[in-house]
């Protein structure tokens, strides 16, 4: 019995050394030992070094470390060992923990104490751990659970429930032979909203099995507090990028073709996850973004590889199975007061009306949200931004509208807003030029689930549908878009390549605005590429009828990918002839870093790399780079991989801050002007004889191209301030005699706000009409989705630029 301390102190000390902070059901955090822990130091020789020193010579049960290997670890915790024989006499193995309360067979007047500490001390070594909260569980309060409490958050619409990300400590997991998630997310409901708990798991369990976008319920369990009050908990699975809206607004919208492909995929899971509640003869009724979270695809390797789920059954209805045939609409509900923005029109009155629904409100609120998808992958989340307040200006106009929390719905109460069928066409007419499938899903949306409410299609063919415009995008581009061994080019506008293609363009191509950028052809016409045919030598020869065709960013990107695999892949159509237009200019990137354009960091950064690639071919020194948030330092690199470089490591920089780009232009163009001035002091030259040399840049200053990467969301005057120092620029070389093409600015336009376009549109179309411009039309502005050649030969060629009646000072 000497030896009894020692053993109780030995192991009490190992205790110390791997305790892990659990919490409990009341949110508080506690120590607990997990089980691997306790079987390492459990050995069979130490268990029997233990009872040799209590004095116990034998045991009914002859398996005691894995039948009570809890039980030991919590006498020996309250140095109390020799309750043992008891307790394996009356069976009670660690298969009974924890107690909730003492054992009445055990129970006599010489241990009550013994056992109350014994019940007290019990939780340290009973966690609960995932894999045992499967089921609605009844906890005691003090239960520990294996999670460890993280910052909170909501996932979804959480109202007046505690919605809560916990780690699962996989340290108490690791005796287990299968996988356990780092992250869950645990829902509370109060005791005031116990139906809600109850409603909310039932829909779970009816709607879960078989259903991979629809968040999966893990577990489930409620305890009671001292007064009596019974709180419940939902464990849902983790989705790591948040809800809908969290990604709309932390994540850029893809640009290249596979990226958008990859990312409409998934979010048809949507329709997928909405058909599953259907087939459940089910409904959710409360259909939103900030209810459908998103998780990481199977895919890594894919940027836009995402899985979209559904959450938040709160406001769901199930039917009895037999309510219908499978596939049917579900039976029908009463309309539980869910979100207005996304509720139907035949809902306008809900708040005086307690109106049975079905199904078709469920396909209602898809359609908006495929809607605000489509939205966003074109017009990125400022896009989005300004079709909320498209639609709230709209039904502004509209009585009881504004005050009744439906101001930014998508009806007037019986069709679809105007402002909806305008972001439609505006997609369709200026979306992006290699995204061929996001127009058709909004009109998809608009055609199949925006109408009335007997014409709404299931959401089983709303899938169908979906899967069928990607797959036959994929198709598509898998037989157009190559570059084959014969160097020709094909994309979404046919063959591209240095020879002319003819082709008829449609009523809806002409309506498009469909260009190309002239580069030594007249013609700029847009091209069909689905009816493409090889031109005759006749027809060649005729520069009038043979409109030429030229990259987007994405098929330069790709072809720079080849052209680093195999150096002798062909050089894109039409880089000879910019080479001869612009070879031997300095380039300068002016990147606007301020907070309306971290959505479009990624998309900055490729456009940065491919133009600084093909800008080394024109100049071998690199281009200058510089960032708005800090436009006193200028850096200048040889290789496209540094530029990138730059972007990633200065872009985040400028959030928060708004973009002063008068001032960031005085510093980018006042050198350009210094040196002119210094070129012309050099030669002597008089400022009254400039006009004796025209078309000639002064001196040995080579000219000079600015590209500012932008949105135009600056300043507040129409010009935002950038007017100032162009004229200045424009005046110093009217003075110096230097000719309109010395120096270019290309703006470069990143989204689609309708401030940013306009103040950009000035500076190209307005400012150089003013008489002291007149012949110093030195500005263009391209869109994202513009051709590379009309990004760079726009500001030096007049024809790319297209103002009419303004010629050079040549």
């Amino acid at each position: 019995m000497d030896q009894l301390p020692n053993q109780y102190n030995a192991f009490q000390a190992y205790l110390r050394d791997n305790y892990e902070s659990g919490i409990t059901c009341q949110g508080n955090s506690k120590s607990f030992v997990p089980y691997s822990a306790l079987y390492k130091y459990w050995t069979n020789t130490r268990i029997k070094e233990l009872l040799r020193a209590a004095g116990i010579n034998e045991l009914p049960s002859p398996n005691v470390r894995d039948s009570f290997l809890l039980v030991i670890s919590i006498l020996c915790f309250n140095s109390d060992i020799g309750l043992l024989p008891r307790l394996v006499s009356e069976s009670l193995d660690d298969g009974h923990l924890p107690w909730k309360d003492i054992p009445g067979r055990v129970q006599d007047e010489f241990n009550i104490n013994q056992l109350r500490q014994f019940l007290d001390s019990q939780w340290r070594f009973c966690p609960r751990l995932i894999v045992g909260l499967a089921g609605d569980l009844n906890l005691h309060r003090d239960t520990i659970l294996a999670f460890q409490a993280t910052e909170s958050t909501v996932q979804g619409q959480g109202r007046e429930r505690n919605v809560h990300i916990r780690e699962v400590l996989q340290g108490a997991h690791s005796h287990l032979d299968h996988p356990i998630p780092r992250y869950v997310v645990v829902k509370s409901f109060p005791p005031h909203l116990h139906q809600e708990y109850f409603n909310e798991r039932r829909s779970y369990n009816a709607f879960v099995h078989g259903a991979s976008n629809v968040t999966r319920l893990m577990g489930s369990y409620s305890w009671l507090s001292e007064q009596n009050e019974r709180t419940g908990n939902l464990i849902l699975e983790y989705a790591e990028h948040g809800s809908l809206l969290d990604f709309f607004e932390k994540k850029s919208p893809p640009y290249k073709p596979d990226e958008i492909s990859s990312l409409w995929t998934g979010i048809a899971g949507i329709a997928k996850g909405v058909e599953c509640i259907h087939a459940s003869t089910g409904l959710h009724l409360d259909l939103k973004p900030a209810n459908i979270v998103v998780s990481s695809g199977a895919d890594p390797l894919k940027k836009f590889s995402f899985i979209f789920k559904i959450i938040d059954f709160e406001y769901s209805h199930v039917a009895p199975q037999d309510s219908g045939p499978n596939g049917s609409k579900p039976a029908r509900a009463n309309d539980r007061k869910t979100s207005k923005t996304y509720a139907p029109p035949e809902l306008v009155l809900g708040d005086e009306i307690n109106y049975p629904v079905g199904s078709e409100v469920d396909l209602w609120s898809l359609g908006c949200i495929i809607l605000e998808c489509a939205v966003w992958i074109s017009l990125g989340e400022r896009g989005r931004l300004d079709f909320i307040e498209g639609r709230t200006a709209e039904t502004d106009l509209l009585s009881d509208y504004a005050k009744s929390g439906r101001g930014d719905c998508f009806h007037d109460g019986r069709d679809l807003l105007r402002c909806v069928r305008g972001f439609g066409q505006h997609i369709r007419d200026h979306g992006r030029r290699d995204d061929e499938i996001t127009s058709k899903m909004f009109d998809l949306a608009t055609r199949e689930l925006l109408v009335e409410k007997d014409k709404r299609q299931f959401a089983r063919h709303i899938y169908s549908a979906m899967k069928s415009i990607i797959d036959t995008e994929a198709h598509r581009r898998r037989t157009s878009l190559s570059i084959p061994t014969n160097g020709v080019l094909t994309g979404r506008h046919g063959s591209i390549t240095g020879q002319p293609v003819v082709a008829s363009p449609t009523a809806e191509q002409e309506h498009v605005s469909s260009y190309t950028p002239h580069v030594g052809l007249e013609a700029r016409s847009p091209v069909s590429g689905s009816n493409l045919e090889m031109p005759t030598a006749e027809q060649g020869s005729s520069r009038k009828e043979s409109p030429a065709i030229f990259p987007t960013i994405d098929q330069v990107s790709k072809w720079i990918e080849r052209k680093k695999i195999n150096g002798n892949t062909p050089e894109l159509p039409g880089w000879e002839s910019v080479q001869a237009q612009l070879n031997g200019r300095d380039f300068i990137f002016v990147i606007d870093n301020s907070e309306t354009m971290q959505v479009y960091e990624d998309q900055v950064k490729n456009f940065v790399h491919c133009l600084a690639y093909l800008v080394k071919k024109l100049d071998p020194d690199g281009a200058e780079i510089m960032c708005t948030s800090d436009p006193m330092t200028r850096s200048k690199f040889k290789n496209a991989t540094s530029h990138s470089k730059f972007v990633t490591e200065n872009f985040s920089r400028g959030r928060g801050g708004h973009c002063n780009m008068e001032f960031v232009l005085e510093k980018a163009l006042d050198p350009i002007g210094d040196q002119l001035q210094n070129s012309a002091s050099k030669s002597n030259i008089r400022r009254t004889s400039w006009r004796s040399l025209p078309g000639i840049l002064i001196g040995s200053k080579k000219p000079v191209t600015v590209i500012v990467f932008t949105d135009g969301i600056w300043g507040s005057s129409t010009g935002g301030g950038a007017e100032n120092p162009i004229q200045g620029l424009i005046s110093k070389m009217r003075d110096y005699g230097v000719s309109r093409s010395t120096v270019a600015i290309q703006f470069l336009r990143f989204g689609s706000s309708l401030v940013g376009e306009r103040r950009l549109k000035f500076l190209d179309d307005d400012l150089p009409k003013k008489d002291r411009n007149s012949g110093f039309d030195i500005v263009d502005t391209q869109p994202v989705t513009g051709s590379i050649w009309d990004i760079l030969i726009g500001p030096v060629d007049e024809h790319v630029d297209g103002t009419a009646g303004h010629s050079s000072s040549q």
